[in-house]
């Protein structure tokens, strides 16, 4: 599978410490929820104008540290939901679920320094 983190291109850009970044990434994921939660219910309810907003959030979040594997699944969520592709938006939210598991896995070797 391929990187979720893009840690290196997190610290050039971002010009942050390495412990700083760490924190800044492992609140992102902790905030699954927060972000997982909302775009699920605007799925479920089919509501497209939701989706993209949602979908928007999370890719700007991501992207922002680039956590880049959640952020491009979003983009293609917040693209899906401009057609109403249903099906494809149920894929993409389990893509992005399992991402979020891999990233965590990812931040968890980070932080251990391997």
């Amino acid at each position: 599978m391929e990187s979720i983190i893009r840690f290196e291109e997190a610290e050039k850009a971002l010009r942050l410490d390495r412990e700083t970044l760490l924190m800044l990434m492992d609140h992102f994921f902790a905030g699954r929820d927060d972000y997982v939660k909302p775009l699920r219910a605007a799925v479920e309810s089919r509501s497209g104008v939701d989706v993209r907003r949602e979908a928007h959030r999370l890719k700007g979040a991501a992207g922002n540290l680039h956590i880049d594997g959640i952020g491009s699944l979003a983009l293609e969520a917040e693209r899906a939901s401009a057609k109403e592709e249903w099906d494809l938006l149920e894929r993409k939210l389990e893509e992005i679920e399992s991402a979020f598991t891999a990233g965590q896995k990812e931040l968890s070797v980070l932080k251990s320094g391997a």
